[in-house]
């Protein structure tokens, strides 16, 4: 997992989500305007259930963990890009746990911003499928 910095990974054009923005949970709505395509996908990381109703990230940075973390690749519309990140930025670091942005790659190779949880990470279940979806039961 890398910080994000400056210069060409601003325009990275990809979100890789794994909770509560995949299309039908409650946070979609905020996403749903600025994708023009996704597919399924996962990336190296562990995976918590809070219990705030929401799950928690952290990757692994290095693709080495035997552990995955099931999400959906979105590509973000390029016209939109700057729009969709400043929302989603605001969204997720307004909850317990500051969550902030960061670059993964995933299991197809594609370099993504992803969501990782900031504190409390010790505190909380680990989800053993990678899935939240499985772990809420969908």
């Amino acid at each position: 997992m890398k910080e994000p910095k400056l210069g060409a990974v601003d325009k990275l054009n990809r979100v890789f989500i794994y909770g509560t923005l995949i299309p039908g949970q409650v946070r979609w709505d905020h996403l749903a305007e600025y994708v023009q395509a996704t597919e399924p996908d996962s990336t190296a990381g562990l995976l918590y259930s809070t219990p705030y109703g929401y799950p928690a990230a952290r990757f692994d940075g290095t693709n080495t963990l035997p552990q995955q973390i099931q999400g959906q690749l979105m590509t973000i519309r390029p016209e939109l890009l700057d729009e969709c990140f400043e929302l989603l930025d605001e969204v997720e670091s307004a909850v317990v746990g500051l969550y902030h942005r960061v670059v993964v790659e995933t299991s197809r190779g594609h370099k993504a911003w992803s969501y990782q949880y900031g504190i409390g990470i010790d505190n909380l279940e680990l989800i053993q499928s990678g899935s939240w979806m499985a772990h809420i039961g969908q």
